[in-house]
């Protein structure tokens, strides 16, 4: 077992505990108000940069869905950031009214869930096409 272990820097200390990998890149949310997504690179865990999303809150969650990084961030109303992989280009869109603190990811391959874990619990079903995202449902 080789155990290589590199640390944020200074000031970055309140990683997500998710985690989401593409080919060359891991990237960590920041539970810190700036918004922030972190790009590591994957072969020797140094850090490439600091995506900044200009959203004043914490991020929740992050996912790869085989062609996008999806970031969730703990606001009023809620809201989810598509980053390409590749050049680091931001989509924001924001959740409608009442549909608040978006949570965790996951993707059955053709629609994204998001999780909200208060007021109330809930899970919203998207799909995005073409810079447009479509609410299905949302489940309480």
């Amino acid at each position: 077992l080789r155990y290589k272990c590199e640390p944020f820097v200074q000031g970055q200390d309140r990683a997500t505990d998710d985690m989401a990998f593409s080919d060359n890149y891991i990237f960590v949310g920041l539970e810190t108000e700036n918004g922030a997504i972190l790009r590591i690179n994957k072969s020797d865990i140094s850090q490439i940069n600091e995506i900044n999303t200009d959203i004043q809150n914490k991020s929740f969650g992050t996912f790869y869905n085989g062609e996008d990084i999806w970031a969730v961030f703990n606001s009023v109303p809620g809201k989810i950031v598509r980053i390409n992989p590749s050049n680091n280009s931001l989509y924001t869109y924001t959740f409608p009214q009442d549909n608040n603190y978006p949570n965790e990811i996951a993707t059955d391959g053709q629609y994204l869930f998001v999780s909200f874990y208060t007021a109330p619990a809930k899970i919203a079903k998207l799909r995005f096409d073409n810079s447009i995202f479509s609410l299905f449902s949302i489940i309480k």
